[in-house]
């Protein structure tokens, strides 16, 4: 299960923020952006937790989001 939100900034930037459950080798996180819903270009990579049986919480800040 993964939690997902994006909220903008005073600086017209987007935090995004996702939490999840429990993970199982787990690498992380690549995050992309796309303006049409086909085509993604990579951010960034958040790291996860590798195995955990609580629950995590992330969080990245896109500093060039699209209105």
């Amino acid at each position: 299960m993964v939690l997902f939100m994006a909220r903008p900034l005073k600086n017209k930037k987007t935090e995004l923020t996702w939490q999840t459950a429990s993970e199982t080798n787990n690498k992380g996180f690549e995050v992309g952006h796309s303006t049409n819903g086909r085509d993604w270009h990579f951010l960034d990579f958040v790291h996860g937790q590798g195995n955990s049986t609580i629950a995590n919480e992330y969080a990245f800040i896109h500093h060039n989001p699209l209105q």
